[in-house]
């Protein structure tokens, strides 16, 4: 699939068949491209690797991004 642009909170995806697939609501994994929604919008962030996860770390930045 090809994702156009990643921004803070969202994506632009485009693949017909894909949004065929989900509807609103649906959660799809998409890594960031930049730090600040991580560290702005979450209490924790988690370290993976494969489909385990490695660690869970707090994000002690929360919040502070105006």
């Amino acid at each position: 699939m090809y994702i156009d642009g990643v921004f803070d909170e969202h994506a632009i995806v485009y693949n017909e068949n894909f949004s065929r697939q989900v509807t609103n609501g649906d959660k799809v994994q998409v890594i960031p491209n930049h730090i600040c929604p991580v560290c702005n919008l979450h209490e924790r962030a988690w370290l993976v690797s494969g489909d385990g996860v490695l660690k869970d770390i707090p994000v002690e930045a929360r919040g502070k991004l105006t």
